[in-house]
């Protein structure tokens, strides 16, 4: 896994924006089919319901190039969106299987995910545990295959 942040501010310093960038090797098990796959991250214990969303990085980035120092491009268009909740395990859950099965099929190149707020203006953060923050809280993507069966009824 690789992971980091990027952040952007307005023309004035005043608005804040800090996207999440993770990027997961995926295995392509020959004879299987996607069937889901589910980006874990986890909010640190804050109280701030904010509106998060999943969009495909695109071209190539790596961990020691991010923060604010690189500029990256986005699909605008979001893979998934949700409202992040106070959970008892605080993990968010992001269902990405569209843009996994792009990368599994290679529709394009797996650069990666980025999760991004959409209230970037506001005093509310809420904030994502990432691989070095010295938690047990790493993201986790969780895939899960079934067989692909045959017409005659075989799986494999």
């Amino acid at each position: 896994i690789s992971d980091g942040y990027l952040r952007y501010d307005d023309a004035y310093h005043i608005c804040n924006q800090w996207n999440g960038l993770f990027k997961f090797e995926i295995p392509a098990p020959s004879n299987k089919k996607l069937e889901s796959a589910i980006l874990r991250i986890r909010k640190y214990n804050q109280p701030y319901h904010i509106t998060i969303s999943a969009h495909r990085i695109i071209g190539e980035w790596s961990e020691s190039q991010t923060g604010n120092t690189v500029s990256l491009s986005f699909d605008n268009t979001a893979i998934d969106t949700i409202t992040t909740t106070n959970t008892s395990d605080n993990y968010q859950e992001l269902d990405i299987t569209p843009l996994v099965n792009g990368w599994i099929a290679g529709s394009y190149t797996n650069q990666g995910v980025a999760v991004m707020s959409d209230n970037s203006c506001s005093s509310s953060y809420t904030y994502f545990h990432h691989r070095e923050d010295g938690s047990s809280y790493e993201p986790i993507l969780r895939l899960r295959f079934s067989p692909v069966c045959q017409t005659n009824g075989q799986c494999q």
